[in-house]
């Protein structure tokens, strides 16, 4: 991992799954936890051990015939009245070493009093009963942050590595003590550690449009992560349909894979695709990113919802991003639907997002090496390729997102952006600075001072 080294030697390491207000749940490693258990068996056994030296040395105590201890406890036992009607030679029955050192606490007795009062979680035979679970089913726990992490600014965000303190097997609560180091992060969907990017559009129902795909497309190459492009209700289309709309995509520089929900089409296949991985799933609201989620994973239970008649798109119905395992192996991250991405990159590292442009730039350099592949001389760009009027589309936005970020780093431009109403954002003229400042006490009492003393 990048960042700075830590040794999780011991410790219990864990994913974060979901992210709930202050809340987070953790699934724990198997792995970890029998490392973290062979402590906890070294002082069970340690502790076994010197219960049987101390059973043993009683008993011994008790059952020797020169010893006279069982003689005066029994006469205590038996009470004044036994001793009174008893003589000297009168035999007294030897008491059972059970109930002669019942009241004797070793150590075992010492750890179940101090042990908490509660049920031992489930566990499968064979297993420490210390463990939460079997290893087929990893164990999950509620955690929170500790202060320390909130005051020195560290996030927790799903999929994230962390290390797990302070385990309450019973009541599933724990306490995450230190963010591992995250080897690729997102912002928009807020999540850690993604090795690739599933993006899923419909081909129907809502139709597929191909400057929504290809603004998708943008924002997934810009993360440096793999892309995956899958196509839901292939049913609704035909076999020449689909071998047109593959080809397209074919020359955009990416390969396509149909799917049907419904039907059970290449769920399979693409299930392998997924496997030991920890994927994200995206796309624009209705193209069945739940259905799909269900599919891939049935006790899921993710809730869908119905595309509008009206608009033609798909109605929200994932509200925050979670990961589910897949029964295969790896994480599928579900997250909300939007249908317009930002694109939020330089206008000089937008080219490099499009797989096409980027094999022109392979065989042949511009004239200039700052070249935005518009109108100047000498581009090897600049030419007849479909996506070439999204990407001036997608210029465009960049360069005012550059020049927007450049006013506000300035102190003294002329513009600034304001918030009107219903969302609605405009320039206006920024006035000069510290000129319609109001003066402060001090410096009205100055210029009081100096004015008198100018009079006198």
């Amino acid at each position: 991992m990048k960042g700075e080294a830590f040794s999780t030697t011991g410790q219990l390491l864990g994913t974060v799954l979901a992210v709930q207000a202050n809340f987070y749940r953790v699934q724990l490693d198997l792995g970890d936890l029998e490392t973290w258990g062979q402590g906890d068996k070294e002082t069970r056994r340690q502790g076994d051990k010197e219960d049987k030296e101390d059973k043993e040395d009683k008993e011994d105590s008790f059952l020797s015939p020169h010893s006279p201890q069982p003689q005066r406890q029994s006469a205590q036992v038996g009470g004044p009245a036994h001793a009174a009607g008893s003589s000297v030679g009168t035999h007294v029955p030897p008491i059972p070493p059970r109930q002669s050192h019942a009241r004797c606490y070793n150590a075992r007795d010492l750890r179940n009093a101090l042990a908490p009062q509660t049920p031992p979680p489930p566990h499968s035979a064979g297993s420490s009963p210390h463990l939460p679970l079997s290893p087929s089913s990893p164990p999950l726990l509620l955690c929170t942050r500790r202060t320390r992490l909130k005051k020195i600014g560290q996030q927790v965000m799903v999929g994230d590595r962390v290390v797990v303190e302070e385990p309450d097997w019973a009541g599933g609560r724990g306490a995450i003590a230190f963010v591992l180091p995250r080897e690729s992060e997102l912002d928009r969907p807020a999540i850690a550690n993604v090795n690739q990017i599933l993006l899923v559009f419909a081909v129907a129902d809502p139709p597929l449009e191909p400057y929504q795909l290809s603004r998708f497309l943008v924002k997934a190459e810009s993360t440096g992560l793999d892309v995956l492009l899958c196509l839901n209700k292939g049913d609704l289309v035909s076999t020449q349909e689909q071998s047109e709309i593959s080809d397209r995509l074919l020359g955009w520089g990416y390969q396509t894979l149909f799917i049907s929900v419904n039907n059970n089409i290449n769920i399979d296949k693409l299930s392998y695709q997924l496997q030991d991985k920890i994927t994200v799933l995206a796309g624009p609201s209705g193209v069945g990113k739940s259905s799909l989620i269900n599919a891939l994973i049935p006790n899921a239970q993710l809730r869908v919802g119905e595309v509008s008649g009206k608009l033609s798109r798909g109605r929200h119905t994932t509200r925050h991003v979670e990961l589910f395992e897949l029964p295969l192996g790896g994480l599928l991250a579900d997250t909300p639907g939007f249908n317009q991405p930002d694109i939020d990159c330089t206008p000089e590292e937008l080219i490099f997002y499009f797989p096409e442009a980027r094999q022109k730039l392979a065989v042949d350099s511009c004239r200039f090496s700052d070249c935005l592949h518009r109108d100047e001389p000498g581009c090897v760009v600049r030419g007849e390729w479909e996506r070439y009027e999204h990407y001036l589309e997608f210029l465009e936005q960049a360069i005012a997102r550059q020049t927007q970020i450049n006013q506000q780093a300035d102190p003294e431009s002329t513009q600034k952006l304001k918030t009107k109403g219903k969302g609605q954002t405009q320039y206006e003229p920024k006035l000069e600075s510290k000129k319609y400042r109001q003066k402060s006490r001090r410096t009205q009492l100055q210029e009081l001072q100096d004015l008198y003393q100018d009079e006198e």
